[in-house]
């Protein structure tokens, strides 16, 4: 199965070190109607040659195929792709890597328009949220940046018989309960709406004169923390910004 002519792919990319020692760019396959999209970390030896991701015959893919199996889907039903289109041969993935593959995974991301995408293994995590924690979030419907619903949940190739084998029934449930919420029969309201992720002092910044250059009237503003318990100084920065921004409307 091939692609989408929605999804534009790029075979010259040097946006990183990666392309140095990879055999190809591998882009993503699957249907345009896919039930979901699934990203995984980035290609493997096998998938680098073949230039597939999830390849039937290595071992994470054979895993996958596997348990989408065993809730009621073929690879035929879902788009699979990674957070970095390059393998990383014996390097290790850094932040910088998957940065420079962030635009081209949006862009599969809207060229798809999936009901929910399933984000496999750190890297895909933090292409999206900006952060690790796999083990933490693993299950946890979360709302992107773009207003998409992404579920996280543990990558194949951790779960593999001759490493974690007890993820298997975790990567399944969580699965199934994506396969569940992508099933529903309701658009997603928050698709289209301006969400922001402030992670950073200079995002704190742009905030603050959103807020400030907002219409006085027919504004509705809401805002989340992601946080462990402990008020840290850029949370209390934040809250102030915002108990700032949201007095001025409300003037």
């Amino acid at each position: 199965m091939d692609r989408p002519a929605a999804v534009k792919v790029d075979y010259d990319c040097k946006a990183c070190p990666l392309h140095k020692t990879a055999h190809q760019p591998v882009w993503g396959r699957g249907p345009e109607n896919a039930i979901l999209m699934i990203v995984g970390e980035n290609p493997g030896y096998e998938e680098d040659r073949k230039g597939r991701p999830f390849l039937e015959t290595a071992p994470a893919g054979e895993l996958l195929t596997l348990i989408l199996k065993q809730i009621g889907l073929s690879r035929d039903q879902v788009y699979l792709t990674n957070a970095t289109r390059c393998t990383k041969a014996n390097q290790d993935v850094t932040a910088k890597m998957i940065k420079a593959c962030h635009g081209h995974l949006m862009q599969e991301i809207e060229a798809i328009n999936p009901k929910l995408v399933v984000l496999m293994g750190n890297p895909a995590l933090k292409s999206i949220f900006g952060h690790e924690g796999i083990t933490k979030a693993h299950g946890l419907l979360q709302i992107g940046p773009d207003g998409r619903q992404y579920l996280p949940t543990i990558h194949p190739a951790a779960a593999l018989d001759t490493r974690t084998p007890e993820w298997q029934p975790i990567i399944q449930r969580d699965l199934q309960a994506a396969l569940k919420i992508a099933l529903r029969d309701e658009p997603n309201p928050l698709v289209g709406l301006d969400l922001i992720l402030v992670d950073t002092t200079e995002k704190l910044t742009e905030l603050d004169q959103t807020l400030k250059a907002l219409p006085e009237d027919d504004t509705l503003v809401f805002f989340d923390f992601e946080t462990n318990g402990l008020k840290t100084p850029f949370q209390a920065g934040l809250e102030h910004t915002l108990s700032r921004g949201l007095a001025s409307l409300r003037r």
